[in-house]
This record gives structure tokens, sequence and C-alpha cells, in this order.
């Protein structure tokens, strides 16, 4: 699973409907109020909390407004990880307190779950299913590409009909090239250029301009490319969500 930074942490804590549904302690509904309780060994202490959120500069402010007691609790981003604080006020600080403070802890964890997840997805839908045919048409977004890259192999051979299906395949599973999980590969031409782009090994975008004639995202076009090519191969460990950011 993804490691989520400090800022979708607390993305995750301003989401008051995700805080709702994921607050320790509750026992109920009261008049739209969540009903919290408490427990030391065989003292209880409940309340019915409106709850209420609010994003400040360098964190998320938390505040439990009960019909006798006040949590409010304050996330921010430390120097490693998300750090919080809590003030109680109200009757029986004795129980209350502890359990606000484990309230508080178990909040963020299940915030840093969420946030993970959310980046793991985020991640998935980049690499999965990106079309990066378009940016490939694009030279400052393939430069961008480049820059973060490194040139793996430059080559001259000669295509015949048909035969840049079969070359790109042998490419991508020579040694020198597997181990990248991003693959740039442009080429130049007798009778036109392309570029492609591998992330994980699929194909996630193609751009060729064949005797004048462009195609993106037409996998078929490689097809109509034949002769001597000049052909640069870039790789990177990029990850597909950085890839999706350039």
């Amino acid at each position: 699973m993804s490691d989520a930074a400090d800022e979708d942490i607390l993305r995750v804590l301003s989401d008051e409907s995700f805080l709702a549904s994921s607050m320790p302690f509750t026992v109920g509904l009261s008049g739209g109020r969540l009903r919290i309780m408490f427990k030391r060994l065989l003292f209880r202490f409940t309340d019915d909390y409106e709850l209420r959120v609010s994003r400040e500069q360098d964190g998320v402010r938390v505040e439990l407004a009960g019909r006798r007691s006040r949590i409010t609790i304050t996330y921010r981003a430390g120097g490693s990880s998300v750090e919080y604080t809590i003030e109680y006020r109200g009757p029986r600080g004795w129980i209350a307190r502890r359990g606000a403070e484990r309230l508080a802890r178990e909040l963020l964890a299940a915030a840093k779950r969420e946030a993970s997840r959310r980046a793991a997805s985020r991640e998935r839908r980049a690499g999965g299913g990106a079309d990066y045919s378009e940016a490939l048409s694009s030279i400052s977004w393939t430069t961008r590409l480049i820059m973060k890259s490194i040139l793996v192999k430059s080559d001259v051979v000669n295509l015949a009909p048909g035969g840049l299906h079969h070359y790109l395949e042998g490419l991508l599973s020579s040694g020198e090239v597997s181990r990248y999980r991003v693959v740039y590969v442009s080429g130049t031409g007798e009778s036109g250029s392309f570029k492609a782009l591998f992330i994980d090994g699929e194909l996630r975008g193609v751009y060729v301009n064949a005797s004048g004639e462009e195609a993106s995202g037409d996998e078929k076009a490689l097809s109509r490319l034949q002769g001597f090519f000049n052909v640069r191969v870039y790789g990177s460990m990029l990850s597909p969500e950085e890839v999706a950011r350039l």
C-alpha cells in the first residue's frame, strides 16, 4: 500500500463525514449529535456531541461540542508525522481525558489508513487506465519526461512493414530496459516518426506521424512505419502517479 503524506492525512481529517463515521466510542445519535461514551474501570461518562471541523493554516481543528463537555483536538504536520494536542473541558475529567486521548489517537490511525487507501487508488488509476497518447504529441510534456529519465539505448534499426511491434516487444524484454518502470521510446526515420510510452510493461500511449499523417492513441498506426529509424530509449523509476503529475 502506498505511503500517505502528511497533507493527505490532514485532508482526510478535515473530512467531516469521514470523522463522523470513524468516531470511536460512539454508541448512538441524539438529535443529530454523536453520543459518545467513555469508560474507565466500572465508571462511565456519556455526552452528546456536535462535531465541528475547521481547516487551519498548518493543521486541522476537530471540536466535539457536548451538552456538558467539550473536546478540542488539533492535528498538525510534525517533523516526520502528524501530531496532535487535546483539550478537555467538563466533568469527570479523570474518565473523559483518557478517553479523549485514545479517541484522537484512533482517529489519526484511521485517517492514515484512509489516506493510504486513497493514494493507492490514485496510483492504480494513473497506472492502470491513463492514456498518455495526447501528452506524447506535446514537446513540452515529453521534454519533462526525458528530464526525469536517463538515456538507456540509442540504436539504428531497419524495420520491415509491421515490424515495429516486434521490435518494441523485444526491446521491453531486454535486461537493460525491463528493469525500468517507465520506458519512453522515440524514433525518426524515412517514413515518419513515432513515440511510445510504457508503464510497468504495458503500452500507455502512442503517437505516430506517418508520411505527414498524425495518429494519436492508435496502436495499429505503428505498423505503417518501415525502413531505417534512429531510435532512442529512455527509462525511469517514476511511479505511475508521478508520471500523471508531469
